[in-house]
């Protein structure tokens, strides 16, 4: 299945082809296939973000998740950020209350597969903007730091 990508920017009506050109040339080299689910799928947010990226170390109850965002991103999430996305993300099937014994009160919440996939499908597409921007000249070479 061939998909064709087309992106026009226009600034005061002139087209501005190279971002087009570009883009396009980065789905070529990288040879990008999309699946229907992938056409179906959406981002995630960066909540839902942060809370599989720290159940990808393995299962996590809600005050792990929040202190692993902040120190892997600055990230701050409250409890009801948390456990709302947490509940969500139980009803779509992402994650699930896990078996293993909590201590005290906690749950203790693991990533199902289709967690494991939405993570992987969001890691990369997050990984073909970073190159797309590189590619732009939008973020500085790692020398530069």
């Amino acid at each position: 299945m061939a998909v064709k990508l087309v992106l026009t920017y226009y600034v005061y009506g002139n087209t501005v082809s190279v971002i087009t050109f570009r883009v396009c040339r980065l789905i070529r080299e990288s040879r990008m296939t999309i699946s229907n689910t992938a056409l179906d799928s959406q981002p995630l947010t960066p909540v839902v973000f942060h809370v599989l990226l720290a159940m990808e170390e393995g299962a996590k109850h809600g005050y792990a998740i929040m202190q692993h965002a902040e120190e892997t991103s600055g990230l701050r999430m409250g409890p009801g950020t948390v456990y709302g996305a947490i509940q969500r993300m139980e009803d779509g099937g992402l994650v699930r209350e896990s078996k293993e014994a909590a201590a005290g009160r906690r749950k203790v919440y693991e990533m199902t597969e289709s967690g494991h996939e939405a993570l992987r499908a969001e890691a990369s597409r997050l990984d073909r903007l970073a190159r797309l921007a590189r590619e732009l000249d939008l973020v500085p070479e790692a020398d530069a730091l």
